[in-house]
């Protein structure tokens, strides 16, 4: 996510085809050492999860995702608790 913002400070006038957005997503994750493919869907839900994981209301989840209803946001609050119920019991 660092990665991404710092690029994307850097290049504030882009332009924003979904091709254009993908390309410098794949150019940036190219730059780091993850092995899982990243693409703006994955950073999509990347953020969906983190949001819900750090408290974010369905509400405040759906609008920014721009869903229509509240069943995907409420999908990645559930996927957020599984996580987070699966990093408690790791930790204790």
């Amino acid at each position: 996510m660092r990665r991404l913002r710092d690029y994307f400070s850097y290049h504030e006038a882009y332009d924003a085809t979904r091709q254009t957005v993908t390309n410098r997503v794949k150019r940036v994750a190219a730059e780091t050492d993850l092995r899982k493919k990243i693409t703006p869907h994955v950073l999509r839900h990347t953020y969906g999860t983190l949001i819900a994981a750090w408290g974010a209301t369905p509400q405040y989840i759906r609008q920014t995702m721009g869903h229509a209803d509240l069943s995907s946001a409420n999908d990645y609050l559930q996927y957020a608790g599984t996580q987070l119920d699966a990093e408690a019991e790791e930790l204790w």
